[in-house]
């Protein structure tokens, strides 16, 4: 007695079944054990023919704020790190906030992978370029200063509780971080949300 194994790959499970396996082997011969083995690289079920109705995962093509945790953002600080929180909670209300407590201190948003980001939004009570700046990071380690008034932003708004950038062309980005630079009284410096919307 023979055993047949065959090897299906995701893409030539979408839509078989056993009785097409049957179909496609029963001439062979007549005394076939058939021995299916079913080669999956993710987590995809034969759907749409009677097989299931677990389907392969979507991903979406509309850009979302990466930095929410529920997108996968998580937020560190150098001071404060119990209020860390409050910069990618998803309110932009003044309500709650990041403070640090000297020049330099510094809060940070890693992404759960790398995004192109096409925008950001920081929100805060020190609406200038002097009080803070706001840096990026392609790999989570190195990060460079973002020149907001010159070849970053098509367009940037700076005012009105809040610094706003569309960029030039999208930055490929697993981290954005805010460091303050107030040295006459840093822990004055509040701020409230950073929105980074990423595909």
């Amino acid at each position: 007695m023979t055993v047949y194994t065959k090897i299906f790959t995701p893409s030539s499970l979408r839509c078989l079944t056993l009785h097409k396996l049957y179909q496609e082997y029963k001439m062979k011969q007549k005394n076939i054990i058939y021995g299916v083995v079913l080669t999956l690289a993710s987590s995809i079920f034969v759907a749409g023919c009677g097989g299931g109705s677990a389907a392969a995962p979507v991903i979406s093509s509309t850009p979302v704020n990466v930095s929410l945790p529920a997108n996968g953002g998580a937020a560190t600080a150098t001071a404060n790190g119990a209020s860390a929180l409050y910069i990618n909670d998803g309110l932009t209300t003044t309500t709650n906030s990041w403070t640090g407590v000297a020049t330099n201190d510094s809060v940070t948003v890693t992404f759960n992978k790398v995004y192109s980001v096409s925008k950001f939004t920081l929100y805060l009570n020190a609406t200038n370029t002097i009080d803070t700046k706001i840096q990026v990071s392609a790999d989570g380690t190195t990060y460079s200063d973002l020149t907001l008034l010159s070849g970053t932003c098509s367009s940037v708004t700076i005012g009105s509780g809040k610094i706003d950038c569309t960029f030039i062309t999208n930055r490929n980005l697993k981290a954005m971080r805010v460091v303050i630079l107030n040295t006459a009284a840093p822990s004055n410096i509040q701020l409230y949300e950073l929105e980074a919307t990423g595909l």
